[in-house]
């Protein structure tokens, strides 16, 4: 696994020849084996020469990973659609989706974005950290099996169920980690209310144990939610066991979400085996801000 690069180079890419590469790796990256997964370069190129900002990371000068949004329209305000982000295996220890996030921030507010949105799978918990922790993003809303049904090797066998993350560009949350400073929610996470006690099973894998229980408008502390990681090696596993997580994960979120709680910080557990999803409440100016288009 690669840990030292000589050379990070982050580009925009704006002709077919940089863009083509990218069906090759959307292929390597998401265990693609049907081409009419892959996004075409056609799709691709014509959605950067038009208010997308489609990135490659580069290191050594070989393209290792990608981001692609497109851009779009939400209740009537401009949003960047931010739909794919990948990075090679053999990379993801250099932070290049970080990387690319960061540089997709800078090119959204310079051409007048200030809103990116885009959804992720809420099991993969090494995606929410980037995404929650390291970026800012918050959430509040949650979809059923978004996608349909997804033959790659990432997604095969499971409803796609998504969160869709919000990341204000000016919010001081969002500024606040770009100059640096990033929380550490593992207190936040003690003080949390429990939605459910997950078991540990003899085999070694986490089950999700009781229904979680709903929460309660006036806790202060907010609420947690425990689940396993990393989520690829329970689902090769038991699919049934990463099925109940499926099901247990989708109700604490509805639940939570409709109590008026936001999806806004993870914690690993004390032993690493599993990450704690952290439900608050927003302040009024934050709740305004997420409101706003």
């Amino acid at each position: 696994m690669r840990t030292v690069a000589a050379h990070v180079e982050i580009r925009r890419l704006t002709t077919a020849a940089a863009v083509k590469p990218l069906e090759g790796l959307q292929r390597e990256v998401w265990a693609m084996d049907d081409w009419r997964e892959v996004v075409p370069v056609h799709q691709l190129l014509t959605a950067a020469l038009h208010g997308g900002i489609l990135l490659g990371a580069y290191v050594d000068g070989n393209l290792v990973g990608f981001s692609y949004a497109f851009a779009g329209l939400e209740a009537g305000e401009s949003v960047l659609c931010s739909h794919m982000l990948g990075v090679l295996p053999d990379y993801r220890r250099l932070h290049l989706g970080e990387r690319l996030k960061w540089e997709q921030r800078r090119a959204a507010l310079e051409q007048g974005t200030a809103l990116v949105s885009w959804t992720y799978d809420p099991l993969e918990t090494g995606n929410g950290a980037l995404n929650l922790r390291r970026l800012g993003a918050v959430s509040h809303t949650y979809s059923e099996n978004l996608y349909g049904t997804m033959d790659d090797g990432l997604n095969a066998g499971l409803p796609t169920d998504r969160l869709t993350v919000e990341w204000h560009l000016r919010s001081r949350r969002v500024t606040d980690r770009a100059a640096g400073q990033v929380p550490d929610h593992t207190a936040a996470a003690a003080a949390a209310g429990a939605l459910s006690r997950p078991q540990r099973r003899d085999d070694g894998l986490l089950a999700p144990g009781a229904d979680p229980l709903p929460p309660e408008p006036a806790q202060p502390a907010g609420y947690k939610l425990i689940l396993p990681r990393p989520f690829q090696a329970v689902k090769l596993a038991d699919a049934g066991l990463a099925q109940a997580w499926r099901l247990h994960v989708r109700q604490a979120c509805q639940q939570c979400f409709a109590a008026g709680y936001w999806l806004t910080g993870i914690a690993w557990t004390a032993d690493g085996a599993g990450a704690q999803y952290l439900f608050t409440l927003p302040d009024p100016a934050e709740e305004a801000e997420g409101r706003a288009r």
